[in-house]
């Protein structure tokens, strides 16, 4: 599900479980009770698989365009469909065939693995003001020695191919600078391509410039948010490394200024990879992560801290 980006009390999900049909699912909540409205279904006969980015994604900050990830029916390939919320309208669909969605073995087959192991796909998404989409899938290397690793492409909204964005794929969130400009926000780990460090936290403005260094560290990375859309030039994160399980406000123009919210405490889970996993308000004052306080095997619960 994804919360709307401009009224509080709408979300937006896929209903998967009916029989025949995908239906884009719109949800109000009134009170005590929930709404919900199907603007449009696609068939099952026609894809295999058909979800909303693929859980990693986001609506634009005007609540108008979101992509759908689609696999057609017996196909091994993403379909990107761009949809129009505000005028139920499907602006594309593009055969992305040059994306595979599974591994294959060397006869060419793939196999459906729910753990999601074998998968070379793993999310596409629009941008904060509906102008680019970026797809993360895994690559094939540029030598035998290199290795497949996942990376950030990037387009336009007409799916027109425009750069490898980041060589690297790791947890990161789209947001908007302090001139409005869209960057993507991810952590970084090892080395790039060409052997240079690439540990740090970065800003990856979607005009073309040059990627910006956040933090010199990647603090064993974790969660990024950057759905702050009222609240420009900040992102939200929540790190997992030894004397830095926190939550904190980073600002997007390299700076290197911070807002700290809370020490959150976590104990290491496999579970709970990603941390404290934190939410943050559209307005940027108010967060939500979650936490056992480093009981072992101890309940995980959930907190609202408020910067003031």
């Amino acid at each position: 599900m994804k919360w709307s980006s401009k009224m509080p009390n709408v979300f937006y999900g896929m209903n998967n479980r009916l029989a025949n049909t995908y239906r884009f699912t719109k949800a109000t909540i009134n009170g005590n009770t929930i709404d919900y409205t199907y603007p449009i279904a696609f068939s099952k006969n026609t894809y295999d698989e058909f979800l909303l980015g693929k859980y990693e994604a986001n609506i634009d900050k005007n609540d108008k365009y979101l992509v759908f990830s689609a696999r057609k029916t017996g196909q091994n390939f993403l379909t990107v469909i761009l949809y129009d919320i505000e005028n139920n309208t499907v602006l594309l669909t593009k055969d992305m065939t040059n994306i595979p969605w599974y591994k294959e073995d060397i006869q060419g087959n793939f196999i459906v693995n729910s753990s999601g192991s074998n998968q070379i796909f793993d999310w596409v998404s629009i941008s904060p003001l509906g102008t680019y989409i970026l797809i993360n899938w895994q690559d094939e290397p540029n030598n035998a020695n290199e290795g497949i690793r996942a990376s950030i492409y990037q387009y336009d909204k007409s799916m027109n191919f425009i750069r490898k964005l980041a060589d690297h794929a790791n947890h990161g969130d789209m947001g908007l600078d302090a001139s409005s400009k869209e960057v993507y926000v991810q952590f970084g780990f090892g080395n790039d391509r060409n052997n240079v460090s690439n540990r740090a936290i970065w800003s990856y403005p979607l005009d073309g410039t040059s990627r910006i260094q956040l933090l010199p560290s990647k603090y064993n990375g974790g969660h990024i948010s950057c759905r702050n859309t009222n609240l420009k030039n900040w992102c939200y994160l929540s790190t997992s490394a030894e004397g830095y399980k926190e939550v904190f406000a980073v600002k997007l123009d390299g700076s290197a200024v911070v807002n700290r919210f809370a020490q959150t405490h976590f104990t290491s889970d496999s579970l709970h990879g990603d941390g404290a996993n934190v939410s943050v308000s559209p307005d940027g004052k108010k967060v939500l992560f979650y936490s056992n306080w480093r009981e072992v095997n101890g309940i995980w619960d959930t907190y609202h801290v408020e910067f003031k």
